[in-house]
Order: C-alpha cells, then structure tokens, then sequence
C-alpha cells in the first residue's frame, strides 16, 4: 500500500544519511543511534529510497518513513547500497 500525503503536516525528512559500504559496521552503528532518545531512525534500516530509481514513488512516500519521529527527535537513514549508485562521485 502506498501512503498518501498528509495535508496537515509538513513531509519530514532525515537530518543525516548513514551511507557506509557494505559490511563496514552500519547495521551496528544504526543500532547504537537508535538506542538514543534524541535520534529517529525508521523501523526499515534500508529505504533504498535513493538507490533505486523508482519514479512512481513520490516525496512523500520517502518522508513517511519518518512520520513518527517526534519533534525533538534528529532524523536518520542509512542505506549503504548508496554508494553504489552512478551517481555518486567517486
């Protein structure tokens, strides 16, 4: 199901992108974030959302991730397949 956007809020978005290769410690790092009661991570640690190019999915369903951070609350992602997309300067 895709999430619709909201008209009461404004999209949340991360504050920090995790972006570590592969096998270099990230899921460990994401577990010692999230244990703070100050940073938001969303349940998926990887949205892929910038790794894959899926136009069909808006803004939005990348900010509803988040949706339950609190105010008070930094943002993060990680996602480590980021580094692998041609995009990326090397």
């Amino acid at each position: 199901m895709t999430p619709t956007p909201s008209k009461n809020t404004e999209p949340k978005q991360p504050d920090f992108l995790g972006i570590g290769s592969l096998k270099a410690g990230t899921t460990w790092l994401s577990e010692q974030l999230s244990a703070h009661p100050d940073i938001y991570l969303p349940p998926i640690k990887e949205t892929h959302f910038f790794g894959y190019p899926y136009p069909e999915y808006p803004f939005f369903y990348y900010s509803s991730f988040f949706a339950d951070a609190q105010s008070h609350q930094t943002i993060g992602e990680f996602s480590a397949d980021y580094l692998e997309t041609p995009e990326v300067p090397m």
